[in-house]
């Protein structure tokens, strides 16, 4: 396992995934974190033809206004603000426990960025 701190290191690029992991093409990838960061891994997958290995989660609606939120495998609503992580505006709204990100099989090849 390697663990990457923006503070110390920045925030982490692609070429920089490369040398941490060199066998990446050959994994499916979880990726969370800001948008500038999983915009450049979706452009990164996509020039290499594997769009398909990569997964990524969006904490934040991709609008500033907000609106209604729905949660696909729960079914769950929430509002959002546009400012306010989608898991901060579901723990605040529904009375059951928040949502938890997919976490991939221990027995699959992954790497989460």
């Amino acid at each position: 396992m390697h663990e990457w701190y923006t503070r110390g290191g920045g925030r982490l690029t692609m070429a920089q995934l490369r040398g941490i992991c060199r066998d990446w093409h050959h994994r499916d990838v979880w990726a969370c974190g800001p948008a500038g960061l999983l915009e450049q891994a979706e452009r990164h997958w996509r020039r290499t033809g594997l769009r398909d290995r990569l997964h990524v989660e969006r904490f934040r609606p991709d609008v500033t206004s907000g609106g209604r939120v729905t949660f696909t495998v729960s079914g769950r609503h929430a509002d959002a603000d546009g400012a306010t992580p989608l898991l901060a505006a579901d723990t605040r709204q529904c009375a059951a426990p928040p949502l938890r990100p997919e976490v991939p099989p221990a027995s699959r090849r992954s790497i989460s960025i």
